[in-house]
């Protein structure tokens, strides 16, 4: 489950990632996220970011439905098979978010560029097993700044 960060879409991350994907024998899953008023998609990863938080979508129950539609045209059960979460930006905080929901649901993480949303992850009170998290900052990060924040 491939997460694009703000103002991108799955196209883009499909374009990225799908060669490396089926020569890995991985089933690539790139949703896109809402469009605000002037086209720009975003995830609603909790407490982030307010295009998109401000009108209540549900991309957990929209991910989890994605999911669903391509375990059924695939064949597949992706919830009894390994499921790792990517994400870039606020898509990174979405794959947080997700993890952090469905922990049971949930093998590992990448994160490049978007911070754990501790609103969500902190209510968790057990996990059923651990989930490695991988996870890439840039200090110099001038739109979601390493000592956090969002600009």
């Amino acid at each position: 489950l491939l997460y694009h960060g703000f103002s991108s879409d799955a196209e883009n991350m499909i374009e990225k990632f799908s060669e490396y994907a089926y020569q890995n024998g991985y089933v690539l899953v790139a949703p896109n996220g809402m469009p605000d008023r002037r086209g720009r998609t975003a995830w609603n990863a909790g407490a982030c970011c307010s295009v998109v938080t401000n009108r209540r979508y549900d991309d957990l129950t929209y991910s989890t439905k994605v999911l669903e539609i391509t375990r059924k045209s695939l064949g597949l059960n992706l919830f009894n098979t390994k499921l790792f979460v990517a994400g870039f930006s606020n898509g990174a905080m979405m794959a947080h978010h997700f993890a952090c929901s469905y922990p049971d649901r949930v093998d590992g993480i990448a994160a490049i560029s978007g911070p754990m949303n501790s609103e969500t992850c902190d209510k968790l009170t057990t996990i059923p097993h651990p989930i490695p998290v991988w996870s890439s900052h840039s200090k110099n990060d001038p739109i979601v700044p390493f000592k956090g924040g969002i600009h």
